[in-house]
């Protein structure tokens, strides 16, 4: 597992702050159980007044579910995730396909502490 930040430290306000690191674990717990990845990546960045969390693996990979409705039959911990990301005003894309591994994109309205 590699974890990246960009070198600017941003302090976000509590509620990002929680709701990224539930996100990011979610995503680690979905990696361990089903994707047979080697190697997983989770960076954090600043860009312009969003902040991105990117979670990507070199995994099985999976034929996303195209509707809200097949997300919901999943169970993949995605609801979760997509949740989280519209109660902070974000959004949220997962591209993955079969031994292709998967990559989870989230963006939120960057709200820091100093705000």
């Amino acid at each position: 597992m590699e974890v990246r930040a960009s070198e600017e430290a941003l302090r976000l306000t509590p509620e990002l702050e929680t709701t990224l690191f539930r996100i990011a674990q979610e995503a680690v717990n979905n990696i361990r159980r089903h994707s047979q990845a080697k190697k997983a990546v989770i960076s954090l960045r600043r860009s312009g007044k969003v902040v991105e969390l990117r979670i990507e693996d070199d995994g099985c990979g999976f034929a996303p579910p195209q509707t809200e409705e097949a997300v919901r039959q999943r169970q993949w911990g995605l609801v979760g995730i997509q949740e989280r990301v519209e109660l902070v005003g974000g959004r949220f894309s997962i591209t993955s396909e079969p031994d292709q591994g998967t990559r989870l994109l989230i963006s939120a309205p960057l709200t820091t502490i100093e705000e």
